[in-house]
């Protein structure tokens, strides 16, 4: 029994070392491509290809593309061409193919049109586009063009609203297209569908972890694109102030062109985990980004800062404009809790420097400010916050004069809009 239950052991082992192997592999294959080594790309993906016979769309297609670069680049390595076009004919058979990613420069070089095969292929292509539902793939560009014309404006208060009105809007009418087509996957809208839906989607935290939910089953299933779920994944994290898997989410500010990463798991492995969900490398993506100056440190410092006075001193060490991190938010509020009449003044005079120097946002600041002065006063200072109930208004005839103070828009204006 006991000899059993050895040779069992280490069967299981065995098979454990095997499939450790194989998406080690797959990483060091998906690293070549990166690279740009197509050699050891070709090579690395073809001795992969008898033992996973379901690659992933994007793994196929780097695989087909350095097969092409090979033959087409260094003739004294010899590709198999009928390989080359199972290969494709793979890539059209599946969901994810776009017939835009066959028209250009590329293709162009490696004559792809002029190949006896293509008009078979291409009549595949256009069955898969024909198949696709049309009304739910026109209403996602829409949704889109107008999520972007809000974006694309300057960002203050007026702007802020309207994109929180928007956002509700394409919510609830994503919503309503996924009840009635089904979840939005390479099969239904294509990739490009699928990105706009993700779009929608990230800006709506409420339906964020229910659309996430779905989006992992469609990419376990070969349906969707799992980059666009790292940035899923990772914003959902940050949205309930963990760390990030995959370094997607940065805090940017227009001001200074600095950006900061938010704080992320495991930095000595992020580009092994960037690049297994077909993500640059993150010096490469800081690159194409045309980032200003980058720091991928300062928001996990922040995070280790556990009390309201060492984040003081930390602030007023220097300008960090980081008036999107809620790990500060957090702790000026904890402290905002602890608040006297005596002192509330003096603590709202520091936090507004902040506001000034980058590192708090206005509209909060305002809320905080309210919830303070109702706490203590039971009264409204800024007509800020919503209390959920009739709230008396701190001297209502000086309330536009406060505001303006602090540049806030007038709410005779807001009422009106």
């Amino acid at each position: 029994m006991k000899k059993l239950l050895l040779i069992t052991s280490l069967l299981i082992s065995i098979s454990a070392v095997k499939a450790q192997t194989k998406e080690d592999l797959l990483l060091s294959a998906q690293k070549a491509y990166w690279s740009a080594d197509y050699r050891k790309a070709y090579s690395l993906f073809s001795s992969l290809d008898s033992t996973l016979h379901n690659f992933y769309y994007y793994d196929l297609w780097y695989y087909y593309v350095s097969a092409e670069i090979v033959d087409y680049y260094y003739p004294e390595i010899v590709v198999d061409t009928v390989k080359v076009e199972e290969l494709l004919y793979r890539l059209v058979q599946s969901n994810g193919i776009e017939r835009r990613w066959l028209n250009s420069k590329f293709t162009d070089d490696i004559k792809l049109h002029e190949r006896s095969y293509w008009p078979k292929l291409d009549s595949i292509i256009t069955i898969t586009e024909s198949n696709r539902c049309q009304p739910f793939i026109d209403s996602l560009v829409a949704m889109v063009e107008l999520d972007q014309s809000v974006r694309d404006m300057e960002w203050t208060e007026e702007t802020m609203k309207l994109a929180e009105v928007v956002d509700s809007t394409n919510t609830a009418k994503l919503k309503q297209l996924i009840e009635q087509y089904g979840f939005p996957t390479w099969e239904l809208v294509g990739q490009y569908g699928q990105m706009n839906a993700w779009g929608i989607a990230q800006h709506s935290p409420e339906y964020l972890p229910h659309f996430l939910k779905q989006y992992r089953k469609a990419v376990e299933e070969n349906n969707a694109t799992r980059r666009e779920l790292a940035y899923l994944e990772d914003r959902y994290l940050i949205e309930n102030d963990r760390l990030q898997i995959y370094g997607t989410q940065f805090l940017y500010n227009v001001k200074d062109s600095t950006a900061y990463l938010y704080a992320t798991v495991d930095m000595e492995h992020l580009d092994d985990r960037r690049i297994s969900v077909d993500l640059n490398p993150m010096d490469e993506y800081l690159k194409r980004a045309q980032l200003g100056n980058v720091d991928l440190y300062t928001d996990a410092k922040i995070r280790a800062i556990t009390s309201f006075d060492t984040l003081a001193k930390f602030l007023d060490s220097g300008s960090c404009h980081l008036f999107g991190n809620n790990h500060i938010k957090k702790l000026i509020s904890k402290k905002a809790e602890t608040l006297t009449k005596d002192d509330y003044q003096d603590f709202f005079s520091w936090l507004f420097k902040q506001v000034e120097t980058g590192n708090y946002h206005l509209f909060d600041y305002a809320e905080l400010y309210d919830e303070v002065h109702y706490r203590l006063f039971k009264t409204s200072y800024y007509g800020q916050k919503d209390f959920g109930k009739k709230v008396r208004i701190y001297k209502p005839k000086q309330l536009e004069s406060r505001r303006s103070e602090i540049k806030l828009q007038s709410l005779e204006l807001i009422s009106n809009e």
